[in-house]
């Protein structure tokens, strides 16, 4: 390629292309020298080189720097490594265009350097050009779109950047850094995005010009104060993070007018009070995150029924009543969290029929009551199933042998997409409508509790599987059924009223890491194919009456013994080791044949009392019977001793003739040996 020297522009984003681009590179920059060595000053001459989202690797070449007429260079998302130095755009003066995002890349100029070109865009998100806020930037008075995120710069943002007198870009991400201190005001300037999440920034919220705002990132600093007002002319804004600082007040009423708002998240922050009721039910919403806040009341209708909503999270809040009749409507949504909180009544059966799409279904410690509904079943993507700490009752539905999702032992690579949701952001145009500006990607994730521990998922969220039904008040005997679920990762069941055993088809859940049958009334012998589990790293099923051996085989004898305490009569490696095999076997076999329930034990310890005291009866009442009969009836007691002389003289006789014989017996031997 490097003969075409006439190519203006080279675009070959979004491919598999490997290897380093030195040879490439020194191609182009020969065009640009004459056959004497002199510059060429023809009219060639590469323009335009992206290569982004491809597999470069190696370093950057500084003869990068002889494409002197480069206006746009995007090398954006490879495996680029090395560092940049001034060498590398000493000629570079018609730069407008500069992207090394995502590699491995470290920007190393003087503190004084100032840069040939005047760029309208330098994109160098992870790159490295800390520790002190880039000065280079004073030069570029028309920068409009500038990420510096997880540049490794600190300390507080330079006073120039934020002077009305300096062009701040409209599209600003300084995110994933630890800038500090307290924003000024910013109403001079037109943010159309802005992205300031994961740094250090503290105090109040500080003043937008609202009018262009169309995505705003504050998440994760540790802002205070309420929501203020000047957000409700914000009228185009569609992403909305405020998560994770410390806000206070209640949600703003003017937030149900943004009927452009894709997303709004201000979890995790210290708001209260009940939910405005106006939301228009021709909003935008696909993503909605109010978790680990304050919130109190019942949940407003309008606030579920989106036809767009793919992501509810209400989690750890106050919210009561009944499940919203509306969340029907809902049927695009993919995760619905409402664990913690104070909501009540029964599961509806709904859930099943209308909200085909949901992949997390997540009601834990909340007062539901009742059983669970069999539809649920019918929720073919559900993966997630969090239905721990309520009051439910009733049995395990047979039908959950039908979770499609969980039935199938493969990863559900496919289904990433329904996690991260990719919106695409509008700029408002008066004569063209609406018209495709950029985009923003979302990552929903979620708390799951199991091997004991509460971890959160992202990334790694599309490939759990789980089912929780812990600290309820279920019974009957674990469902056969449930044995189908090939793909289930985390099964607890602990803290209920299970009874009979443990399925011996158990061994078919072979993606099986943590099991957790532990405070039930389970009784028998723990299955030997629970060995063949391979994948199983947290076991417990202690506190129930299982009795045997434990299955000798796989990872069992590794767990800690804990895994099998309190049980009845349980024994081997890595409890104490069984005294008597046989006792034991007996001891299963009538701990099988026998009730169910924890006071099994007892029940048998009572059988056993009663059988001794029956015969020691029997024994007493039988030979007092004999003794009374002989007392009372003369006849009897005559004709009784009278045998026993007739068998004493009977037995004495023949003794004495026995004597006799051998008296006689032993004289004749002597006088034969003499």
């Amino acid at each position: 390629m490097g003969n075409l020297c006439n190519l203006q522009s080279l675009i070959l984003d979004d491919n598999f292309i490997s290897g380093d681009i030195h040879d490439l590179v020194d191609g182009f920059s020969k065009c640009r020298v004459n056959k004497d060595g002199s510059a060429s000053e023809s009219s060639g001459g590469l323009q335009e080189l992206s290569l982004r989202n491809n597999r470069l690797n190696g370093t950057v070449p500084e003869k990068i720097s002889q494409l002197s007429k480069l206006g746009k260079l995007d090398l954006s998302s490879n495996s680029l490594v090395g560092l940049l130095t001034e060498s590398h755009f000493a000629n570079l003066a018609n730069l407008d265009f500069v992207g090394f995002s995502y590699n491995l890349l470290q920007l190393n100029v003087s503190e004084n350097w100032k840069p040939p070109f005047n760029c309208s865009t330098i994109r160098m998100c992870s790159c490295k050009l800390g520790p002190v806020f880039p000065i280079w930037l004073k030069t570029q008075i028309k920068l409009n779109d500038l990420c510096l995120s997880d540049a490794g710069i600190s300390g507080s943002v330079p006073a120039w950047f934020w002077d009305p007198s300096f062009v701040t870009p409209s599209l600003l991400n300084l995110s994933h850094n630890s800038l500090e201190g307290m924003l000024p005001t910013l109403k001079t300037h037109g943010f159309t995005l802005l992205d300031l999440s994961s740094n250090k920034f503290e105090g109040l919220l500080p003043e937008f010009d609202p009018t262009l705002l169309l995505v705003i990132y504050l998440n994760n600093n540790s802002f205070s104060g309420s929501i203020p007002s000047y957000f409700a002319a914000a009228t185009h804004i569609q992403v909305f993070s405020l998560s994770d600082n410390h806000i206070n007040g209640s949600i703003p009423s003017f937030f149900c007018n943004l009927t452009y708002l894709t997303l709004l998240d201000v979890s995790n922050n210290d708001m209260s009070g009940g939910l405005p009721h106006c939301w228009d039910p021709t909003s935008n919403l696909e993503i909605i995150d109010l978790s680990d806040n304050n919130f109190t009341g019942k949940i407003p209708d309008g606030l579920v029924s989106f036809t767009n909503l793919r992501s509810l999270h209400l989690r750890k809040n106050g919210f009561s009543g009944d499940l919203p009749l509306s969340l029907k409507k809902a049927n695009k949504l993919v995760t619905l969290d409402f664990g913690e909180n104070k909501l009540s009544g029964s599961i509806p059966t709904w859930i099943g029929e209308n909200l085909s799409s949901l992949i997390v279904l997540c009601l834990r410690s909340n007062l539901f009551e009742g059983i669970i509904p069999e539809q649920i079943a019918k929720l073919s993507s559900l993966q997630i199933l969090d239905l721990a700490h309520n009051n439910l009752s009733g049995c395990i539905p047979h039908s959950f042998g039908d979770f499609k999702a969980m039935v199938v032992t493969t990863t559900h690579n496919g289904w990433w997409s329904l996690f991260s949701i990719l919106s695409d952001i509008y700029y408002p145009c008066s004569m063209c409508g609406r018209v495709p500006y950029s985009n923003f990607s979302y990552s929903d994730s979620l708390l799951i509790t199991t091997k004991g521990l509460q971890m959160e998922y992202t990334k790694l969220l599309s490939l759990v599987t789980s089912i929780d039904l812990s600290n309820n008040k279920l019974s009957c005997e674990l469902p056969e059924e449930l044995t189908r679920l090939h793909g289930l990762h985390f099964l607890n069941l602990s803290y209920n009223h299970f009874n009979g055993k443990i399925p011996e088809s158990i061994s078919d859940m072979e993606q099986l890491e943590s099991l957790d049958l532990s405070d039930n009334n389970l009784f028998g012998t723990i299955p030997s194919s629970i060995s063949t589990l391979n994948f199983l790293s947290h076991l417990n099923i202690s506190h129930n009456n299982l009795s045997g051996k434990v299955p000798l085989g796989g990872q069992l004898q590794t767990f800690d013994p804990s895994a099998y305490n309190w049980n009845h009569d349980l024994c081997g490696s890595p409890l104490q080791n069984c005294a008597n095999e046989t006792q034991i076997s007996l001891g299963a076999n009538k701990e099988e044949g026998k009730g169910e329930g924890k006071g099994e034990g007892k029940g048998d310890w009572l059988e056993m009392l009663w059988l001794y005291i029956g015969l020691a009866m029997g024994y007493i009442t039988g030979f007092w019977m004999i003794i009374s009969i002989i007392m009372i009836k003369q006849t009897i007691r005559i004709a009784y001793f009278r045998s026993i002389d007739k068998v004493y003289d009977c037995l004495y006789l023949k003794m004495l003739m026995y004597s006799r014989r051998l008296k006689s017996t032993f004289p004749r031997r002597n006088e034969a040996q003499a």
